[in-house]
Order: C-alpha cells, then structure tokens, then sequence
C-alpha cells in the first residue's frame, strides 16, 4: 500500500492463530527498497520467553541456546551446568552463544513490574 509519503505499509509475520487476534506487526518500509534506518514496532509475546529456563529470570547478554531443542540460559546458569550440556532436553544438547538472541534481549524492552498500578516506565536490558 503506497502513501503519500512515499513509504509502503508491510505487514510481517501475520499469521492466523486459533486463540484470535493476529500475530504480525505492521512496518513502515522505504517504497522500492528496504530502508536502513532503525524502525521501532510493538510485539506482544508472552515474557517467559525471555526467561532463563533455568533460573527464570530476565536474559541479559550473552544468552546461550541448546542446539538440539533450543533452550536458552543466561551467563550466570551456563557457566554452572556440568559440561556444557543441556539440562532440559534429553537429546545431549550443547549450549553455544546465540548472538541474534542477545540482539534481541538487549533491543527489548518490558514494562514495569508496577504498570498495573500506573507507573509508565520501561526496563530496558
């Protein structure tokens, strides 16, 4: 859809989900082009995915992944676990840094604990 402004509304990761409600967000993006410059979008996602899975706190950089089922774990709880190996999967999974998960964790932000009470601030990684 081309605006007057010359840029064109793209809708990503739209995907139908049985719960209701859409999955995608829609972005601003140059016409003819991908543009470079930093374009700030809303996702609603349930936040024990930026949990731990180990000691269930936020991540923070450097995040480590399971390569065989994806479990992640934060610095602190990597450097614990016997052998560098997966303590949620039984398929002897090996953690190993995951840069664009710590891209993400350090980009994203999560509303205070006490927004249910007023308070507009933002945690930020």
């Amino acid at each position: 859809m081309e605006l007057p402004n010359g840029r064109v509304k793209q809708i990503v990761g739209a995907e139908e989900t049985n719960g209701g409600g859409g999955g995608g967000a829609i972005v601003a993006a140059e016409a003819g082009g991908a543009s470079r410059s930093r374009v700030d979008i809303t996702i609603n996602f349930d936040m024990t995915l930026l949990q731990c899975s180990v000691c269930a706190l936020l991540l923070k950089p450097p995040v480590f992944q399971c390569n065989a089922d994806g479990h992640v774990a934060c610095a602190s709880c990597h450097g614990k676990l016997p052998g560098n190996q997966c303590h949620a999967c039984g398929h002897g999974g090996v953690y190993g840094r995951c840069l664009a998960m710590d891209a993400f964790v350090r980009a994203a932000r999560a509303p205070c604990p006490y927004d249910r009470h007023g308070c507009p601030s933002y945690l930020a990684r």
